[in-house]
């Protein structure tokens, strides 16, 4: 199993990689949803690609794997946190040849959100019509239990559920727990609509997975949306905590699980409970050990079983 050192689970959860992108003009979405699914063979150029080496010059040497080494090569060039202009069609091409490579660590760590990879599913521009969240929290000195459900959510959208949380840490342990806060009755339909705008840049997978690095930070969510065409789609993070506040985010369509390379959902929650007035779990303190290389976890072969 590979691994890598600390610092990468930290840039993780340190702000979800929002990486500034150039303002050049670029194509919305150069792929079309769904991508086809790596072979054995792009599975196995992901898992051997040596990202470190020295990236080739010799004329017909440009496969994936030595589009990423380009990549990283010129991502080490920044002066600033700003994608390079020339990094951004490297990613492209990569991810048109193999999209395994970018589950690669060292690829995440330096694209992860990047953002316009893949178009949205075609369903995903049908109005959602109801809307169901589930979020747990546990860290040290906080808990959080929501579920939370919007129905009517196309046309006047009406909240209901429970937020239990208890983020006082230090806090006498003989005091009373506190009351469950009141949810709004009502939303704008807008804030629900933007969660099938984020269903954006899903890359397969051959399986969800569970990536736990960390300890005393514990989020799990599960969302669920119902389209008005009785379309349902069920996103989950597994009880990751390897991505931001939870993640990386899953889910399965037609029957192909996918994983998403952005921060999409992440933002769409962030206004969600922006105007619902709740926050995120939060705990007093946490660690994060080293990460197990998500491509494994996604494409797990017989040595990481």
């Amino acid at each position: 199993m590979n691994h890598r050192v600390l610092f990468v689970t930290l840039c993780f959860l340190l702000g979800l990689l929002v990486l500034p992108v150039s303002a050049q003009e670029e194509p919305d979405f150069p792929l079309k949803f769904p991508l086809p699914i790596p072979t054995e063979a792009q599975i196995e150029e992901a898992r051997t690609c040596d990202l470190e080496a020295k990236p080739s010059t010799i004329a017909g040497k440009e496969t994936a794997c030595h589009l990423a080494q380009q990549a990283l090569a010129s991502a080490k060039l920044r002066l600033t946190p700003t994608i390079r202009p020339t990094e951004i069609p490297l990613v492209y091409k990569i991810l048109e040849l193999n999209p395994a490579l970018l589950l690669r660590l060292s690829m995440m760590g330096n694209y992860f959100n990047i953002g316009s990879l893949v178009a949205l599913p075609d369903f995903a521009t049908i109005p959602i019509t109801r809307f169901e969240l589930t979020y747990t929290f546990s860290g040290l000195g906080g808990s959080a239990d929501y579920e939370i459900t919007i129905s009517n959510a196309d046309k006047k959208p009406a909240v209901e559920g429970h937020v239990n949380f208890n983020f006082s840490y230090g806090a006498d342990p003989s005091a009373p727990t506190p009351a469950p806060q009141i949810l709004p009755k009502e939303v704008d339909a807008e804030l629900v609509q933007a969660f099938g705008m984020a269903l954006d840049d899903f890359l397969p997978i051959q399986e969800q997975f569970s990536s736990v690095p960390c300890w005393d930070y514990y989020p799990d969510w599960t969302i669920k949306l119902t389209f008005a065409d009785k379309t349902t789609l069920k996103l989950v993070t597994k009880d990751s905590n390897a991505i931001g506040i939870g993640g990386p985010w899953q889910t399965e369509i037609d029957g192909q699980n996918y994983m998403q390379y952005s921060a999409s959902i992440v933002n769409a929650l962030n206004d969600l409970f922006e105007a619902l007035n709740i926050k995120f779990g939060e705990t007093a303190a946490m660690g994060c050990g080293s990460v197990n290389e998500l491509l494994d976890d996604a494409y797990p072969s017989v040595e990481t079983n």
